[in-house]
């Protein structure tokens, strides 16, 4: 398995790209070519490799980390946002991406009440985390650090909007737990 974050760089593309002229290499063959393309945001090379009729990006999208690789492999109509229980969103959701979780979210094949609502359970269950946590050993945090956080629970609670107002989330949640995800979204 190719190891997404070790870092594939320019010449390993290169090489990559060269072996992709040879006939007898199908790219399509082993699914870690074009997920270790992706987590590592080689661009050019994703787009090469969807070039291919037997390369197979349905559940690449959870190895993105970038708004741009996330657009690239959206436009391509044999990936999925909602593969693997919506793993992708989960990891925008995560990795505090609002604008890929925007992209995301739009695709019809999405429901984000899946798996109990878990979208949600998720952006508010980091929201929460990141209002009380703390600095090192317990000690205030940084004026830039504060900002920062802010900015994280602002997107956070832009997510939390954006699923409070899909009715297939609205009409699986209680009373209770809308109130409860309301709270973070302020005025």
């Amino acid at each position: 398995m190719v190891a997404h974050n070790s870092g594939l760089d320019d010449s390993d593309s290169v090489i990559i790209a060269k072996l992709l002229l040879d006939k007898d290499i199908d790219p399509g063959s082993n699914d870690e070519i074009l997920n270790g393309a992706v987590g590592n945001d080689k661009l050019e090379l994703v787009k090469l490799l969807l070039t291919y009729p037997t390369v197979n990006p349905i559940d690449s999208l959870e190895h993105s980390n970038s708004y741009k690789m996330t657009m690239l492999l959206l436009f391509d109509l044999r990936t999925d946002p909602s593969a693997n229980n919506n793993k992708a969103l989960k990891r925008a959701i995560r990795g505090i991406k609002l604008k890929t979780f925007q992209a995301l979210i739009k695709d019809s094949r999405v429901d984000p009440s899946l798996k109990n609502n878990k979208l949600i359970r998720l952006a508010y269950d980091s929201h929460r985390k990141i209002r009380t946590s703390k600095g090192k050993k317990g000690r205030t945090i940084s004026t830039k650090q504060a900002s920062a956080n802010n900015r994280k629970q602002d997107k956070l609670a832009a997510i939390i909007g954006i699923l409070l107002n899909d009715k297939k989330v609205l009409k699986s949640l209680s009373e209770d737990d809308i109130i409860k995800y309301s709270s973070v979204l302020g005025g």
